[in-house]
C-alpha cells in the first residue's frame, strides 16, 4: 500500500502520467550508478538526502519497477510572506500592545510569519530582532525545539481556522488564540512523528508488527515508545546477523562462529556495556582476519605477475620452467589465480 509522506502525494498512477516530466521522478532517474554515492545522486535530482531517501523507500515498495513516478515535492510560497510587504516591526508592537501573547510563538502565528522567516529576518533586519526578542515577550529555554520550529504556512493557515471556529462557538478571543495555537503545533507534531514512526519501521522491515500488538495488547494504540523500543532491538538483531555473515565471509570454522556469536549475544543480555565491549572485540577480530585475507589475495596476485614477468626473459633457455610458470599462475573466469 502506497504511505503519504511530507514529499509525496496521494496521486492515481493516470494523475502522474500527465505531469510534466520536470514534476516527476521515474524509477530509471533514481537507479544509482556504479560508484555514485547517495550525496551525489541527490545533486544531481536537485533535493536533499534526506527526500531521496524517503523516494528510495516508496519506490523499494514498487518492487524498483523502473517506469513507477514519483511526484517531486514543491511549493510556491517561498515569498508568502515577504519583508518588504510590510512594516513588521510595527506590526509586532500593535500586537504586544494587546498582551494576548503567552510567549514569541503566539505573535508569530497571530501575525502568520513563519518560525524559519523569523529567524532570517532576525539576522538580517535588527529592528525586527529588536522588537521581536527584546520587547519583554517571553520565550523559554526550548521554546524554539518545542514551538517555533513547528510555526509553518500549513500550522498558520490550520490556526486561524481553528482559532475562527472557537470564536463562532462563543470563545474569547485570546483563550480561542491560545487554543488554536497549541491544536495547530501539537497537531503537526503528531503527525511528523507518526510518519517518521513509519517511515523507519519500513526501512527496518517492520511493517505487520502493528497487528500482532493490537491483538496482544486489546486495540490499544501503538506509542512511540514501543516503536522506538521495538526498532533499538531490530537494529541490535540486525547487526548480529551481520556479524554472523562476516565470520562466514572472512573464514572462520562453523564451531568458531557459534561460540563467537554465543559470547557475542550472551554478552549483550548481560549488560549493555559488557555486549558494545564484546562487539568491539568481535568486529576487530573480523577486521584483522578480512585484512589478513586481502593481503593474501593481494600476495598471491604481485606472486603470479612477477613470475611470469621474469620467465618472459628466461623462456628461451627454460622452456620447462616457463611451461610450468603458464600453468601454474593462469587465471580462471573467476579472475583467482589457479595454483
Amino acid at each position: 500500500m502506497r504511505r503519504q509522506t511530507r514529499h509525496l502525494y496521494p496521486l492515481e498512477v493516470e494523475d502522474l502520467a500527465d505531469l510534466p516530466a520536470d514534476q516527476v521522478i521515474t524509477g530509471d532517474q533514481l537507479a544509482m550508478r556504479p560508484g555514485q554515492t547517495l550525496a551525489q545522486k541527490a545533486k544531481e535530482l536537485g533535493v536533499t538526502p534526506q527526500t531521496l531517501r524517503v523516494w528510495h523507500l516508496e519506490w523499494r515498495g514498487s518492487g524498483y519497477d523502473p517506469d513507477y513516478r514519483i511526484r517531486r515535492a514543491g511549493h510556491s510560497n517561498w515569498l508568502r510572506t515577504e519583508y518588504k510587504g510590510r512594516n513588521w516591526p510595527e506590526a509586532l508592537r500593535q500586537q504586544i500592545a494587546k498582551e494576548q501573547n503567552r510567549h514569541v510563538g503566539d505573535l508569530l502565528l497571530e501575525l502568520g510569519v513563519t518560525g524559519a522567516n523569523a529567524q532570517v529576518w532576525s539576522q538580517k533586519h535588527t529592528e525586527w530582532e529588536r522588537v521581536l526578542w527584546h520587547s519583554g515577550v517571553p520565550y523559554h529555554k526550548h521554546h524554539w525545539r518545542d514551538f517555533i520550529a513547528w510555526v509553518r504556512h500549513s500550522t498558520i493557515d490550520d490556526y486561524r481556522r481553528r482559532k475562527s471556529e472557537h470564536i463562532a462557538t462563543g470563545m474569547d478571543e485570546t483563550e480561542a488564540m491560545h487554543r488554536a495555537a497549541d491544536e495547530a503545533v501539537n497537531d503537526l507534531k503528531h503527525k511528523t512523528r507518526q510518519r517518521g514512526r513509519v517511515e523507519r519501521d519500513q526501512l527496518l522491515g517492520v511493517g505487520g508488527h502493528e497487528e500482532i500488538l493490537r491483538r496482544y495488547r486489546g486495540n490499544a494504540r501503538l506509542t512511540d515508545a514501543h516503536s522506538r523500543r521495538i526498532a533499538k532491538k531490530l537494529l541490535q538483531v540486525s547487526r548480529w546477523a551481520t556479524m554472523e555473515r562476516a565470520f562466514r565471509e572472512v573464514g572462520y570454522a562453523e564451531e568458531d562462529v557459534e561460540r563467537m556469536m554465543a559470547e557475542l549475544m550472551g554478552a549483550f543480555d548481560r549488560s549493555k556495556e559488557d555486549g558494545q565491549a564484546q562487539w568491539k572485540k568481535t568486529r576487530q577480530a573480523v577486521l584483522r582476519r578480512r585484512a589478513e585475507a586481502e593481503a593474501y589475495a593481494k600476495a598471491e596476485q604481485v606472486e603470479a605477475a612477477s613470475v611470469k614477468s621474469y620467465m618472459e626473459h628466461r623462456k628461451r633457455g627454460a622452456p620447462i620452467v616457463a611451461n610450468w610458470a603458464t600453468q601454474t599462475y593462469s587465471t580462471e573466469r573467476d579472475g583467482r589465480i589457479k595454483r
